[in-house]
């Protein structure tokens, strides 16, 4: 049937890759991967982020994406034979692969894009390290919402949050209700930072952002906020 279940897109494909590893790496056995395809995946999935992070607007050159493309190229044939390995194991059910990020064959993956931002609190301020809970919309019920899968991690500096998404930096995603972002020391003591989120299903389809939240970088120690 293809490549369905691969997204058309280098960053859509690093958020599928990271959901994949996360689940795959808590239950091997469950999906039918041996242990050693899963910590050799990990490795990858590393690689192809870091190829990504060097590909940054600012930094990229011929030989970063030359980097990245072979990066890419090296995941996505790990990938396949961890789907073999998957789709081989009678005992997974159509369930777990729509959960993995696979379409089940012959039939299309029915899980909608969010529809809804998630809720983002400061839980501290340590340093420059910013820890933040994630939750449902108008809701402080724990976990994620039905058909979420995680949640896709944005941050900026400056003392008013900016009205472009375009201004947003890309911290990463986290498939929990929890999250960190550590700036980087160029970021200075009282300075304002901020954070916003968008849900993702299994597809790797992204929600609306929520409204950025605001922390204040410390000189030290630990703030704590209203949990």
């Amino acid at each position: 049937m293809g490549r369905q279940y691969f997204p058309t897109t280098d960053n859509g494909l690093l958020l599928w890759s990271r959901h994949l590893s996360d689940l795959i790496n808590e239950s091997p056995g469950e999906y039918g991967v041996p242990v050693e395809m899963v910590e050799s995946y990990a490795v990858l999935h590393q690689a192809f982020a870091a190829a990504m992070a060097a590909v940054d607007p600012g930094v990229r050159n011929k030989a970063s994406v030359r980097s990245k493309n072979d990066a890419r190229a090296a995941l996505k044939s790990a990938a396949r034979r961890i789907v073999m390995a998957v789709r081989a194991t009678p005992t997974v059910t159509e369930a777990q692969q729509i959960d993995l990020g696979l379409t089940v064959r012959g039939r299309p993956t029915p899980i909608a894009r969010p529809a809804e931002p998630p809720a983002v609190d400061v839980v501290s301020v340590n340093g420059r390290t910013v820890r933040i809970r994630l939750h449902d919309h108008g809701s402080n019920r724990r976990g994620k919402p039905a058909g979420v899968q995680g949640a896709a991690i944005f941050s900026f500096v400056g003392p008013e949050a900016p009205n472009e998404r375009a201004a947003l930096r890309f911290e990463g995603i986290t498939t929990r209700t929890k999250g960190e972002v550590t700036f980087p020391m160029t970021v200075a003591p009282g300075e304002h930072v901020w954070l916003t989120a968008a849900w993702f299903n299994p597809r790797t389809q992204s929600g609306p952002m929520c409204a950025p939240v605001c922390a204040i970088i410390q000189f030290g120690g630990t703030m704590a906020r209203a949990a």
